[in-house]
């Protein structure tokens, strides 16, 4: 059993060899064999220059998903800060409410400090 190589080894030559071997197992044998001096790149041009093409695809795919997933977690993360904000000015409206029912310019400066915050 031909065993793959890591997907982080970072040697395209690898892989491009496991293609080769697994694609044309009986014409890898017989032409390693006949051309021992030529490299599978020469012996496999239009195979060579397809699995280039989509290694590099592959790679901007990689980091395309990278990047999209920094953006999702940054915006999880400010979901995360104003449900806080929210929960915060709940509890703050309950609470002046049920202390200061007849002074709203406290309530309303306690609102802005919970949704806009105070140096964050």
């Amino acid at each position: 059993m031909i065993e793959k190589p890591s997907p982080y080894s970072g040697m395209i030559d690898d892989d491009f060899e496991f293609f080769i071997r697994t694609t044309y197992p009986s014409d890898f044998e017989s032409m390693t064999a006949k051309y021992p001096d030529q490299s599978l790149e020469q012996l496999w041009p239009e195979q060579w220059q397809a699995f280039q093409y989509m290694s590099a695809k592959f790679i901007e795919l990689v980091e395309e998903n990278a990047r999209v997933e920094r953006e999702r977690n940054s915006y999880r993360d400010k979901a995360d800060m104003y449900q806080r904000r929210v929960i915060q000015c709940r509890s703050l409206i309950s609470q002046h409410f049920k202390i200061h029912l007849s002074e709203p310019e406290h309530t309303l400066k306690a609102l802005e400090r919970s949704l806009i915050g105070c140096g964050e």
